[in-house]
């Protein structure tokens, strides 16, 4: 492959627990193999990652796994249009100190922590980066019985750097995202499955169409949304183009399980070219009246 890295992914591998079995997990790996698959030079900062991830690992090239005796490990059931979460064992944090030489150059860089384990000064050290932040793992608690809860999170100095934010509506309390987090310079968007996503840029809101697709399996779609928005928005400085873009690479990776369900670039506009109508369209500027506009209704 040569040469540095030009995305940067950093957090926990998982082992996901599941119905169909055990399989790798983490938005960390989501979104690195995403990267790779839209054809950049990637690198992925993890620590305790499973043997089952070890096919794409092994496709990245730029990997450092820090050591560990443990793997972040979760129990993963879907149920309804929800699913339940439990955590079974962790990795300790990634504390960034094996980060080689020339890896904080990375054009752009995703914090995608899956329970607690970046710390939040990590992200003053990419200041020539486009940093993007996935913080469903600062959002996440556990309960005595392992349970995987929301939990509230708030760091002014992440969102502070952070040039776009990505979560989905399922680790945030009410689908909503925290009135203060918007008082952030930056792009915030809130992903939400089969009705698509919401998108704060330049003080007016967006909707992103999704695109038809037959789910098979949603898990990672999300990181994948995040991912190639990251790479299409640094590539054409347009965040509706990034949008629609990663919206339709969210929608093939639905349908398979896995990792190895996640679309190279020319399946992603292959799919865009059958529907050319799919367009992200503005609707509200008020930050005020936006939870009032129907821009976060079920019927959007």
């Amino acid at each position: 492959m040569g040469g540095e890295p030009r995305f940067l992914a950093i957090g926990h591998v998982s082992r996901d627990l599941t119905e169909g079995g055990r399989a790798a997990g983490g938005a960390g790996l989501y979104a690195s193999v995403t990267a790779a698959r839209l054809g950049w030079r990637t690198g992925l900062v993890t620590r305790g990652a499973p043997c089952e991830a070890r096919e794409f690992l092994d496709s990245l090239e730029m990997v450092v796994d820090e050591p560990s005796d443990t793997t972040t490990t979760f129990e993963i059931r879907y149920c309804g249009d929800g699913r339940r979460v439990g955590l079974r064992e962790t990795a300790p944090p990634i504390e960034g100190g094996g980060l080689p030489e020339g890896w904080r150059d990375a054009e752009v860089v995703m914090l995608a922590p899956v329970f607690q384990e970046i710390p939040t000064s990590l992200s003053g050290r990419f200041s020539g980066a486009l940093l993007g932040v996935a913080p469903q793992g600062w959002l996440r608690r556990a309960s005595a019985e392992g349970v995987v809860e929301a939990s509230d999170w708030y760091d002014a100095e992440v969102l502070g750097r952070a040039h776009v934010v990505v979560l989905s509506e399922m680790d945030v309390p009410g689908g909503r995202i925290p009135d203060r987090w918007l008082d952030h310079e930056g792009i915030f968007i809130l992903t939400r499955g089969r009705r698509g996503a919401v998108m704060r840029h330049e003080d007016r809101w967006h909707r992103i169409p999704a695109y038809p697709a037959r789910e098979v399996d949603p898990t990672g779609a999300g990181d994948v949304f995040a991912a190639a928005f990251l790479i299409r928005y640094f590539e054409t400085n347009n965040a509706c183009a990034a949008g629609i873009f990663a919206s339709c690479a969210a929608s093939l990776k639905v349908e398979d399980s896995g990792v190895g369900a996640i679309p190279a670039r020319e399946q992603i506009h292959e799919r865009m070219s059958r529907f050319p109508s799919l367009k992200v369209t503005a609707c509200i500027s008020d930050k005020s009246q936006v939870y009032n506009s129907g821009v976060f209704n079920n019927d959007v």
